[in-house]
């Protein structure tokens, strides 16, 4: 389940403390992914993530922590990578899927969670997800002809 949130991110700027960053939705929830079929381009159960900029100038930021054998982001290979500057008073948008899990460590079956983080203008910020990978394998009852 997806979480519809839009949640601020208070940040103390010199100029008093205003909402600066907001990142919609606060927390991707991606639920059960099934891993039978291949992997689609842009991965399983893709959320777009939002980050406006509501302050009065432009903020430079970096993604710094990507789990890159679970999520991907088309466009952005692996972390730590610097984006675009937050334009002030506008929004980026990338979309982030599921795309793979270690079976190694465990992540089948039950919830694997982490969480994307970024720096903006020297300041921390993350965006927890979560999802489950299952191995679904066809209804038990079908039958080749």
């Amino acid at each position: 389940m997806r979480t519809s949130l839009f949640v601020s991110v208070w940040w103390a700027a010199a100029c008093g403390g205003e909402p600066v960053v907001n990142f919609s939705p606060a927390r991707l929830d991606f639920g059960t992914v099934d891993f039978a079929e291949e992997v689609p381009e842009g991965g399983f159960a893709p959320i777009a993530l939002t980050v406006r900029n509501d302050g009065e100038r432009d903020l430079p930021w970096s993604l710094t922590t990507l789990d890159g054998e679970r999520l991907c982001i088309p466009g952005i290979g692996e972390a730590p990578v610097e984006l675009p500057d937050l334009a002030a008073d506008a929004s980026q948008t990338y979309t982030v899927g599921v795309c793979g899990y270690v079976a190694e460590a465990g992540d089948r079956d039950t919830l694997v969670t982490g969480s994307l983080r970024f720096d903006i203008d020297g300041a921390s910020f993350s965006v927890p997800w979560g999802f489950t990978p299952v191995l679904g394998l066809g209804d038990p009852g079908d039958t080749a002809d």
